[in-house]
């Protein structure tokens, strides 16, 4: 049985750069039993992530909407943050994305498992 990468955003937190506050989301992603890290991104780059793959890939899954305005409530955190999830447990499911370089980067796949070991 071949092993799959699986992916969820469970939680967030609010994080300080230089350029102000942010979100930041929590991708938990797991291969194996034994195999498991998390990625912090803020959306925009999950927004760019996704516009890179849609140049090369057709069908993606839905990536939650862009506001105009910074998303600042709790309760509409919690809803992007389901969105994520859902995003990227279906992106981790499409086996022709892990040949891209901008997915094996944003979601540390080399790093993190022996180049052996992801299905393609």
């Amino acid at each position: 049985m071949q092993q799959q990468l699986k992916a969820s955003v469970k939680d967030w937190q609010h994080e300080t750069d230089h350029k102000g506050s942010y979100v930041a989301y929590n991708v938990s992603l797991e291969y194996g039993s034994n195999c498991k890290w998390i990625v912090k991104h803020r959306f925009n780059e999950f927004d760019g992530l996704n516009s890179v793959l849609k140049i090369h890939y057709g069908n993606l899954p839905a990536l939650p909407k862009k506001t105009l305005f910074p998303v600042k409530s709790n309760d509409d955190i919690n809803t992007r943050t389901q969105g994520l999830s859902y995003y990227v447990a279906e992106l981790v499911k499409r086996s022709d994305v892990y040949a891209n370089t901008n997915f094996n980067s944003f979601f540390e796949v080399e790093k993190n498992i022996p180049k052996s070991g992801v299905r393609t």
